[in-house]
């Protein structure tokens, strides 16, 4: 069977300007499309496209507002929170945050404030405390007593007297405390006093509930035994007193310092002033685009980033280099930029290693510098083509660049060998040089080489095209990503080999390279053996089978590692910040998982469906701060009278549905992180316990069920929920995956080989015996993963599909030399084209192996471990496709009849 792409390689020979014009003007057109890939390093670009995502979503975009959260992280000694200047420091750092200007070319930091906590856009251990003086401190009351005597002297005034005490006790009034949040002017103005006073109050819970709750009482009971003029006349001084007591009261029972632990470590919390070495300070930025004047958030993040940045400058040349300052935006910049950097020295890496590796097979400057430099160009191509499909890349696609051209130079190899091999064999008196051969032998060298080899490489690159292309049947994206970017880059890669190359070669001026080191056809002792081994396959095969028992029980002990940290680079210094956050404050980067409840949400319905997933939260002790509208709500009557009065009727016979949609439509800004707009969807909100994946899963199955034992719809989404998956997804999808491309391409060796062979059994016997070896080490390859202990994540996830397309190119290459040696010399016996095969193109596979092995060698100085993990397990697994390849397939063909059995009287047969 003729291959189609024979005709561009004669077109190269017979017109090689034109073809090197064509290629180059195709590829740069092409590549200069990359600039349309999509990036995305965060851990949603691992999110899987199934409901439970798709849920999260639209959660996150009806409920949650676009807010990054800048934290300075102070560090100090441990017991420096007794001390008043450590309190002095953390006050002048919170309110330096909050005066800080941040000029940017076109915006002020201060200017994109956001009141997240309770109005005010700053929360920290200073501010927690001043505000906690002004509200439940007993000891900081220096108000009630007054109060108290101004109420009682209203209580007891006479007609004459009770306008005068009354206009008093108004004025006095005026000196109860604020609930605002503290500003600036109060953080400079704080008077700190001896920490280890007022800490002991905090730790003991004291409060001003029973004073509060008397001068409560004497407000209702001063109209008592009044006639309706006095009454009258007292009626405003009791709703001054109340507006400002009953939101006092309500305070009294908000536990301040549960609040205040979520800024210092999680493990000094029951003890923090005496063993917190780190606080957190936070400032809530806002991100909306259309408020920068931008349309999409990626114009914003590094805008916030810079905002950031300039603020731990500010900060460290006033307070010290001990503070530093994190901020989600900031964190997702300087990662992608670490990262692209990163690539780009472990690529420069490959080329490195690559090219003096091909040097030592090419003896030339010029033909490794060729072989790199169209696969440069194919994988530039690769990205436009990835560009024009408007493919999403993420962490796991970091492989690819190397991945590429550690395979691809391959196949440049196999070209420029075989070019040369074909040279050799050219029988010329006095032609020592290659530069010795007349042009024309050199074009017909080139042209039955390039042809020789691209026969193999077309069954090669076919099927593995085919096999990557069906990781588009996975549900993980990134998978689906990752196989069509390989597909594509196969492609080109093998175009641009039997194309440029040959074009490259036929319009070069020869080199003076002898004959002799120009390439090595020689028979070696391994070759021999290799071929001995195969005429009595039996040893090898049983050797192959006893090894791969005890390799193969290694597949049990493999575990998932998904673990987005794995992803990070813990030298940058933000990235070390963010491990802090997740490491030391439990908590701090970790988002809840939501009940979804779809009803009519103020309606006796709802509310009932509402309670009875609180129940079921409230019964599991692992949850934590669940917590929805009516809990808001509640809070809120505690300030709002008209609201505590609407919600006393939803008890009785006659409940005002109606007008709490109305107190709520006319206060979404309260109600909108728990309720939609429609009133028809509300959520709850839960943090469960940091579980493993499996764990996590099962945690969320089970409450799903008991959620909906009684016939309810409710639904269970969050991160937490959905990285748990990921984790359960990739080892299925290592598993779909490896399976979905080992059978594809089984299907395709057996079809090629049917269309090739005499008899439609004779191809399908082949096919299968070609596709053996391939099965037999990918066992190999996740069995010693397991025994040393690799875990599968987003890279190592593929190494079982990748595997297979590697093998079977090493399959395809061996079977189709060692056809040409039995149709050459078919009485030369089974020794003979097996030694002459491993002489020749298992030669070149060894020097293919040595190079995409020494290509994937540098992924080990990455920072990130699934990159060092991948690089580690794809050089065992090339070196073990390999040696399948050269010593177990012939056996196996051998085994199966699928080698003449007539044997030379002759050992074997040198190549002149």
């Amino acid at each position: 069977m003729k291959n189609p792409f024979d005709t561009l390689s004669e077109m190269s020979v017979d017109k090689p300007k034109t073809v090197i014009a064509v290629a180059v003007i195709g590829i740069l057109a092409l590549s200069s499309f990359a600039q349309y890939i999509v990036f995305d390093n965060s851990e949603d670009a691992f999110y899987p496209d199934n409901e439970t995502t798709n849920l999260l979503y639209e959660l996150e975009n009806t409920y949650t507002v676009d807010v990054d959260l800048v934290r300075s992280i102070v560090r100090f000694e441990v017991g420096d929170l007794e001390n008043e200047a450590t309190w002095n420091l953390l006050a002048n750092i919170e309110s330096d945050m909050l005066t800080h200007t941040g000029d940017l070319e076109n915006s002020k930091m201060i200017d994109y404030h956001y009141g997240l906590f309770g109005g005010s856009p700053n929360s920290g251990p200073a501010s927690s405390v001043i505000f906690w003086q002004q509200i439940q401190d007993p000891i900081s009351d220096t108000w009630s007593e007054a109060v108290e005597t101004a109420l009682m002297n209203v209580k007891m005034a006479e007609d004459m007297n009770l306008s005068s005490a009354i206009s008093e006790a108004m004025i006095v009034m005026s000196t109860m405390p604020s609930t605002e949040y503290p500003d600036s002017d109060d953080l400079d103005n704080w008077n700190v006093g001896i920490p280890g006073e007022w800490q002991t109050r905090i730790d003991s819970g004291e409060n001003n509930a029973e004073k509060i709750g008397i001068l409560i009482g004497m407000v209702s009971s001063l109209t008592e035994n009044r006639n309706e003029t006095q009454n009258a006349s007292i009626a405003p001084l009791q709703g001054q007193a109340m507006a400002s007591l009953a939101p006092l009261s309500a305070l009294q029972d908000i536990d301040l310092r549960s609040g205040m632990m979520g800024m210092f470590p999680a493990e000094s919390r029951d003890n923090p002033w005496s063993e917190a070495n780190i606080a957190l300070v936070t400032l809530a930025i806002d991100t909306t685009p259309s408020v920068h004047n931008m349309e999409l958030d990626t114009e914003v993040s590094p805008i916030i980033s810079e905002m950031s940045v300039g603020l731990e400058e500010s900060l460290q040349e006033t307070h010290g280099n001990t503070i530093t300052v994190f901020g989600f935006n900031r964190f997702a910049e300087e990662q992608s930029g670490n990262l692209g950097a990163e690539i780009g020295i472990l690529t420069s890496a490959s080329i490195v290693i690559l090219g003096i590796i091909l040097w030592r097979q090419f003896r030339s400057v010029r033909d490794t510098s060729i072989v790199i430099f169209l696969t440069l160009l194919a994988i530039g191509a690769t990205y436009g083509v990835a560009g024009i499909l408007k493919l999403e890349f993420n962490g796991a696609m970091n492989s690819i660049p190397i991945l590429l051209l550690a395979i691809g130079v391959d196949y440049g190899l196999h070209v420029v060998l075989r070019y040369r091999e074909e040279l050799a064999n050219l029988v010329s008196e006095g032609k020592e040089t290659m530069a010795d051969f007349s042009a024309e032998a050199r074009a017909k060298a080139i042209k039955t080489g390039t042809m020789l080899t691209s026969a193999a490489l077309v069954v090669a690159i076919f099927t593995d095209m085919v096999g990557f292309l069906s990781f588009r049947l996975s549900a993980q994206n990134f998978l689906v990503v990752f196989g069509t970017v390989i597909a594509v880059g196969l492609f080109f890669i093998y175009l641009l080999s039997i194309t440029a190359l040959p074009a490259l070669l036929t319009i070069l001026k020869p080199q003076k390279i002898a004959i002799v080191k120009s390439v090595k056809i020689e028979e070696s002792k391994f070759s021999i053996w290799s071929g001995e081994q195969a005429l009595n396959p039996m040893t090898i095969i049983i050797a192959a089978l006893l090894i791969s028992l005890p390799i193969g029980a290694g597949i049990s002990q493999l575990e998932i590692g998904f673990d987005f940290r794995d992803q990070l680079d813990e030298e940058i210094p933000v990235v070390a910040d963010f491990l802090v956050l997740s490491d030391d404050f439990a908590g701090q980067n970790t988002a809840p998982l939501y009940v979804v409840i779809n009803t009519e949400v103020f309606s006796d319905t709802g509310r009932a469906s509402y309670l009875e997933v609180m129940s079921v939260l409230d019964a599991e002790t692992s949850i934590s701060e669940q917590t929805g509208v009516w809990e808001l709500l509640e809070l809120e009557a505690t300030r709002d009278g008209e609201l505590r009065a609407i919600l006393d009727t939803l008890d009785t016979d006659s409940p005002e549905w109606l007008q709490l949609q109305n107190w709520v439509d006319a206060n979404q800004d309260l109600t909108f992180r728990y309720l939609r707009a429609d009133f028809k969807q509300t959520v709850i909100s839960f943090y469960a316990p940091s579980l493993d994946w499996q764990e996590t899963v099962d945690f969320v199955t089970g409450l799903d069920n008991e959620l909906n034992a009684n016939g309810g719809e409710y639904k269970v989404s969050g991160r937490g929920l959905i990285l748990a998956q990921i984790s359960e997804d990739v080892a299925i999808s290592a598993v779909a995956s490896t399976g979905i491309v080992a059978g594809v391409i089984l299907l395709m060796l057996v079809a090629i080989n049917v269309s090739r062979e005499e008899t439609p059994q004779r191809g399908m016997l082949k096919g299968f015996v070609m596709w053996l070896p391939l099965a037999i080490v990918v066992v190999w390859v996740y069995g010693l993963m397991g025994w040393l202990g690799y875990q599968l994540n987003s890279q190592t996830v593929t190494i079982g599909a990748l595997t297979l397309g590697l093998g079977v190119d090493y399959a395809v290459h061996f079977v189709t030399r060692m056809d040409e040696e039995i149709e050459h010399n078919p009485t030369a016996g089974i020794v003979n084209w097996v030694s002459l095969t491993n002489a020749t193109t298992g030669r070149a596979m060894m020097a293919a192996a040595l190079t995409t092995a020494g290509g994937f060698a540098v992924l080990n100085l990455s920072s990130l471990l699934p990159l060092r993990l991948f690089g580690q397990a794809f050089v065992i697994a090339i070196l073990l496709a390999l040696a399948s390849s050269i010593i177990l397939l012939p056996c196996l063909m051998s085994l199966f009849g699928l080698l003449p059995k007539q044997e030379s009287t002759s050992s074997s047969i040198q190549i002149n």
